[in-house]
């Protein structure tokens, strides 16, 4: 598929199809889906919107936490270690950043939604409203949009106007006239220092997580703001709307990840899920509004899990465009009608992996202290694992280190990098019924080892199918250099 794409760019591409319509794809960093009696801020965020979509999708998950590695899998259409793709890793304190690893910019070649879509005639550009390494996302695109910044670092809300001013004068340049276009916007405004200190909190809170009594606020403030952002996207899509004959306009809004809010179940350390933020892999940090807007009946709900590579599909048999050979996702409009043979949700990020299907949902981790997801000891822990009882445990397991360059006592407090913890903690595997829990309250690993065991064959077979990386491209040499990047975090 590689060699096809460079062979048609390099002839001029491909016609471009009768009807093919303008596309609006917008990325909401930290808009979780709504949990039922807890928060809403889907719901909220229709209402800011003022208009119901064509289709909800409301088990859409991302493939991880790290949010350029998800938007990197909504652009490829791939799960991130067979992009392969990585988040940068967090600096030791006092400490500069090194240079980025290989693994955290596209490979060259790697076919992308605007990429294949340039080739049939379609006009494309991006603009990152984020801090950090989206800059390597919108690379593919014809032009990279100036951000339109709340502020000169970047850390608050995005200065809306200017994102609608700059957005608003790309799309009605004559130059486009008669072509197709597609925008990609990233965004983030959900920062959670703009929830605490809506809830009330003081700085020093935030450090030590969001206090039990401060949770139901900070859910109230969440709610409130993605209604806000609802309205602000609602007035660009307003803005971009074809006039009388015009081309028909799609949009798609999701979020790169969902969002922890102080709760502190799912985890089996309740202090990790309790930090308000995202890096766990649980049902709130990855299942994500998903919305389709465009021209058709609206207020159809899909309830079976989906992905966000299921985007890329999407929106290229929208376009008329053959998609890249090998991809894992599936139409979303196909999808409104019926569920595919095999409804999954796929997630990775650092020593876990996360697998949904039907009412449940299944973490696995490899206790690597530190690392990284393309980490090829994820999968072979993964294939070495034993359900046993269910939750995957043997007395005297002991937890490794994935960075290399910590120092033995840094995190683990053992010599040679590692230390035995209790068994209660070293749970490979954790199962819950997220639609009868969706909060993840009540661990049923122990309960059901079967359901165990059959899910942990599907997600085996989903890392070691479309979620594996590319053959050699993890060379011994490699993932030496991931782990020595100074990783303190996983990534």
């Amino acid at each position: 598929m590689l060699s096809l794409l460079t062979l048609l760019a390099c002839t001029g591409g491909l016609e471009t199809a009768a009807g093919a319509p303008d596309i609006l794809v917008i990325a909401v960093d930290g808009l979780r889906e709504d949990i039922e009696g807890v928060s809403a801020s889907t719901a909220a965020l229709i209402d800011g919107l003022g208009r119901a979509p064509r289709a909800r999708f409301t088990a859409a998950y991302a493939q991880s936490v790290q949010p350029a590695v998800s938007l990197a899998s909504l652009l490829t259409g791939r799960y991130p270690s067979a992009i392969p793709f990585c988040g940068l890793p967090t600096q030791r304190p006092g400490q500069p950043r090194g240079e980025a690893p290989w693994c955290a910019v596209l490979p060259e070649g790697q076919p992308t939604l605007p990429g294949v879509l340039s080739l049939y005639g379609y006009q494309t550009a991006a603009m990152s409203v984020r801090v950090g390494q989206d800059d390597v996302l919108v690379g593919p695109f014809d032009e990279v949009l100036p951000a339109a910044l709340g502020d000169a670092r970047g850390w608050g809300a995005p200065d809306w106007a200017g994102v609608r001013a700059a957005v608003g004068a790309w799309w009605r340049d004559p130059r486009r006239a008669e072509d197709p276009r597609l925008v990609f916007l990233a965004t983030q405004p959900l920062r959670r220092e703009r929830l605490e200190a809506a809830a009330g909190l003081r700085p020093q809170e935030v450090l030590q997580g969001i206090p039990p009594e401060q949770v139901p606020a900070v859910r109230r403030a969440y709610d409130a703001l993605a209604g806000r952002i609802g309205e602000q996207i609602g007035a660009l899509i307003e803005d971009l709307e074809p006039g009388e004959g015009g081309r028909p306009l799609w949009v798609v809004l999701t979020s790169a990840h969902g969002m922890s809010l102080g709760e502190r179940s799912g985890s089996v350390i309740p202090s990790h899920a309790a930090s308000p933020g995202h890096k766990l892999l649980l049902d709130r940090t990855l299942r994500v509004p998903l919305l389709l807007y465009g021209p058709g009946p609206t207020g159809a709900v899909v309830e079976h899990p989906v992905e966000l590579v299921d985007v890329l599909p999407t929106l290229t048999g929208l376009a008329g465009a053959v998609q890249p050979a090998g991809l894992p996702g599936e139409d979303l409009l196909a999808q409104i009608d019926r569920a595919p043979a095999e409804a999954l949700a796929y997630a990775e990020y650092g020593d876990m992996l996360a697998l949904r299907q039907g009412r449940d949902l299944l973490t696995f981790r490899s206790w690597n202290h530190g690392g990284s997801s393309l980490d090829p000891q994820v999968t072979e822990r993964l294939e070495q694992s034993e359900v046993g009882d269910g939750s995957g445990v043997r007395p005297g397991d002991r937890l490794g280190t994935g960075a290399a360059a910590l120092g033995p006592a840094a995190h683990t407090g053992g010599a040679e990098g590692a230390r035995v913890v209790s068994p209660d903690q070293m749970r490979q595997f954790t199962l819950y019924d997220v639609i009868a829990d969706p909060m993840q309250v009540r661990d049923r690993a122990r309960e059901d080892p079967q359901r165990v065991e059959a899910m942990r064959a599907l997600l085996l077979a989903r890392r070691t199918g479309p979620g594996t990386a590319p053959q050699d491209v993890l060379s011994p040499e490699r993932v030496r250099a991931l782990r020595a990047s100074g990783a303190v975090t996983y990534w």
